[in-house]
């Protein structure tokens, strides 16, 4: 795996807030930053397979080194550079209040991955803008917990060009205001093949629909079950294994679409659990082996 790295530095003022603000306002930027690179990263090849790993933070200014991994050299190089285009692209930007001001943004981060050659097939990059402004809007929302002079620039190992980053862009409108024609609110008894489970915390799980034979992340509101299953009281549960649950989700029409997708999971009540060999008894093994790809 060849490996290249961005850094995010945050210029902070000493006994300013909370003691922890500083640190909790990195780790905003370290999450926001890890989903774009992942969103625009995927649109070089949906089937790439590569990594994004916190490697080291250094206290003066407080700077967090991000490693990216990938079996291509140079597109290792390219998805470390993702942060400084996405810092380019909002270096003019007062606000982000309608869907043509995410489109722009987007627009030069697509110009700056071209430039770089490594799209699979020439002059098509899928950035999916909707995904584009769920993390556009985190990465802002990150900046509330700066105090007053305090700022965040972006460099990368393969250009050491530093990048101040525009954090006075106001992004107060929900996402789905800019994006969304028509949304359903879906709710169904389904079968869910756990693909990561999450043993601490409120984090989101894995999973894929044996029913609509789709993955997707979703965090478990039977707080209840969640927090029986986290005490160990529940007996051991492993990727392979399904939940019989309660989903909500919504049926999304974006603006110009003409098929709905499905978004914003949640599982409301988790009603038992399946091992997995109960499951390939119960669907076949060919039936789980395709849903555990």
């Amino acid at each position: 795996m060849h490996e290249s790295s961005f850094e995010i530095r945050l210029d902070y003022k000493a006994a300013t807030g909370k003691p922890d603000r500083v640190f909790l306002a990195m780790a905003a930027y370290v999450t926001a930053f890890e989903k774009l690179t992942f969103t625009v990263g995927k649109s070089l090849d949906a089937e790439l397979n590569f990594s994004y790993e916190l490697t080291n933070i250094q206290i003066g200014s407080l700077k967090s080194i991000i490693t990216c991994k990938s079996k291509l050299k140079k597109l290792a190089g390219t998805l470390a550079s993702i942060p400084k285009y996405i810092a380019l692209s909002m270096v003019d930007l007062d606000s982000i209040d309608n869907e043509d001001s995410i489109r722009d943004s987007l627009a030069v981060v697509e110009r700056k991955l071209l430039d770089d050659n490594v799209v699979k097939f020439p002059n098509q990059i899928n950035v999916e803008p909707y995904q584009y402004a769920k993390d556009i809007k985190e990465l802002c929302q990150a900046a509330q917990l700066l105090a007053e002079g305090e700022t965040i620039d972006i460099s990368s190992q393969d250009n050491g060009n530093v990048i101040y980053l525009n954090t006075k862009v106001k992004f107060d409108k929900e996402v789905d205001e800019l994006f969304i024609d028509e949304s359903k609110d879906i709710n169904a008894i389904e079968t869910l093949i756990i693909k990561k489970p999450v043993f601490i915390g409120d984090s989101q799980w894995d999973f894929k629909s044996v029913e609509r034979r789709l993955s997707f992340s979703a965090s478990i509101e039977h707080k209840e079950w969640l927090e029986r299953f986290q005490k160990c009281e529940l007996g051991h549960i492993d990727p392979g294994d399904a939940l019989i649950a309660f989903v909500n989700y919504k049926a999304i029409k974006l603006k110009d679409e003409k098929t709905y997708s499905n978004k914003q999971h949640r599982v409301m009540h988790v009603e038992r659990v399946v091992k997995g060999s109960d499951l390939q008894i119960r669907l076949g093994e060919e039936d789980v082996s395709e849903n555990n790809q």
